[in-house]
């Protein structure tokens, strides 16, 4: 049995170049047609480019990678996320069935090679090679990658190819699974059974490609470029430290909370577990704060019976969090006249200061009392931690 699937598989993992005639044209019944469904204002547009594709081949009873890419030219329409690719009409008789069959292709050395990732065939049906792995690899249960698979649309699992009467596929799953640049193939075969076997009589194939990875940080309208706060934005972003308010808007100007304030700086700091355990007022397990909340508690920057997550963060506040993560150094006073050397975040702006974290409002006065933007909030990290 297990000969037989091998056999199979190996027969059916490439999804081009393949001996079988497409559909033919003034057929009874034609191809079933592949239809876009993309977010709005996507036309779809078809291209043509070459590409060095490396295929999965049948290698001592299981799947290898050839020793030499081919060179290919492909026709290929690009897809935007939030796109789903639908085949409808799929003819399931008794003698006839069109299959479908998926294969992805990424890159993920950057060295233009194309490696064939996942293969949706015959028999257990699916085979996935994530980009993590390397060296022969066979998924001959579909059991670790099951779910994966599953989720993109190989709703005909355990069957041949997917057989059903509709298949779709989202792009937003395969490029969660894959990455950016991925190429996918679709292919319709319309198999005929003959004698004890099914034997395809015509295919069709047709190509994409998914979008590109994405500049982090640069789709904000609300930063433009030269702003105080843009340098900090795309730090914080790329670092993970922070994201948008929505896809395009960071929302500089809006006051940052000090359930905020907390969690970027725990953040920026690598997510250090609290070693005191305990508990903080007002925040619960299931708050995005909570874990920067006991940190800080365990830290010395709040008192956890009276923390009050909504609060608007304050300069004064700011400074003493980012001065206690630091290790709470001295630093030269600054000379405020609105910071009283008895403060208890008296020597924290005096580091803020030395540190070039921030400078105060005017020559004389530092306004402490004065509320924190977002804008402000991560400029004042990007410069605490990457001066």
């Amino acid at each position: 049995m297990k000969k037989r699937f091998l056999a199979a598989l190996l027969a059916l993992v490439l999804c081009a170049g393949l001996a079988v005639p497409a559909f033919a044209a003034d057929g009874a019944a034609p191809a079933p047609a592949v239809k876009i469904h993309g977010p709005n204002g996507f036309i779809p547009n078809q291209e043509t480019a070459g590409f060095k594709l490396r295929r999965l081949v049948q290698s001592d009873h299981a799947l290898a990678y050839e020793d030499e890419s081919a060179d290919e030219t492909l026709t290929y329409t690009q897809l935007p996320l939030d796109t789903t690719l639908v085949v409808n009409d799929l003819r399931q008789q008794d003698g006839t069935a069109d299959w479908v069959f998926v294969s992805a292709w990424s890159d993920p050395d950057g060295d233009g090679i194309y490696e064939q990732r996942l293969f949706v065939s015959e028999g257990f049906s699916v085979t996935v090679v994530p980009a993590t792995r390397r060296g022969p690899f066979m998924d001959t249960e579909g059991a670790s990658y099951l779910e994966q698979a599953q989720a993109i649309g190989s709703d005909g699992v355990g069957k041949p190819g997917i057989l059903s009467s509709s298949v779709s596929l989202t792009t937003d799953h395969l490029y969660q699974l894959f990455g950016p640049d991925t190429l996918l193939c679709l292919e319709v075969r319309r198999m005929e059974k003959e004698g004890g076997d099914w034997v395809a009589k015509e295919r069709k194939a047709s190509w994409y490609l998914l979008p590109g990875e994405e500049e982090p940080g640069l789709a904000f309208t609300d930063v433009p470029d030269g702003a105080y706060f843009q340098a900090p934005v795309e730090w914080a972003v790329e670092e993970g430290i922070t994201n948008g308010t929505s896809d395009t808007t960071f929302s500089p100007d809006r006051d940052c909370t000090e359930a905020e304030i907390l969690t970027l700086l725990w953040r920026a700091a690598g997510e250090p577990e609290a070693e005191g355990g305990g508990s903080v007022a007002n925040a619960g397990e299931d708050d995005f704060f909570y874990g920067a909340a006991l940190w800080a508690s365990d830290m010395g920057m709040i008192d956890p019976e009276e923390f009050d997550p909504g609060a608007a963060c304050t300069r004064a506040r700011a400074v003493t969090f980012l001065w206690r993560a630091a290790g709470s150094p001295k630093a030269e006073a600054s000379g405020f006249s609105d910071v009283p050397a008895g403060a208890d975040y008296a020597a924290a702006v005096d580091w803020a200061v030395e540190k070039e974290v921030t400078n105060g409002v005017s020559d004389t006065a530092f306004d402490p009392d004065g509320v924190c933007s977002r804008g402000q909030i991560v400029t004042f990290l990007y410069r605490a931690y990457e001066s």
